[in-house]
């Protein structure tokens, strides 16, 4: 579900949403993220910052595995500590406030089967 689908049916009230607009609504709240690459190296992405009720923060860690020094970290070439506002840290970051929940995946696949 795109941005502006997604909008659509969250201006409308819980009694006005069809059963198609409130399962879609369900499915894209409840399904797990998939997390894209970094939109600047293309690198998988870690978690930034989590926890504490609010959204899951992804983002590219400046930091990767030494490999001359195993099971120690070192900056990975041409990052900065210090990756503050404008830099790559910053740029790669997404927010997924969404929480994924199998048993409502399972009510909705169940829902559809009774309904078609």
């Amino acid at each position: 579900m795109n941005f502006e689908e997604r909008n659509e049916i969250h201006a409308k009230e819980y009694g006005e949403l069809t059963d198609a607009e409130l399962m879609a609504m369900l499915e894209d709240r409840h399904m797990p993220t998939v997390i894209p690459p970094c939109r600047v190296c293309g690198e998988p992405l870690d978690i930034g910052a989590c926890g504490g009720g609010k959204p899951t923060v992804w983002a590219c860690s400046p930091l990767e595995e030494d490999p001359d020094a195993p099971g120690t970290l070192r900056l990975k070439s041409g990052r900065d500590r210090a990756e503050g506002s404008g830099g790559h840290y910053s740029e790669s970051r997404i927010t997924d406030g969404r929480h994924a929940d199998p048993y409502v995946m399972e009510l909705v696949r169940r829902y559809g089967e009774v309904t078609t």
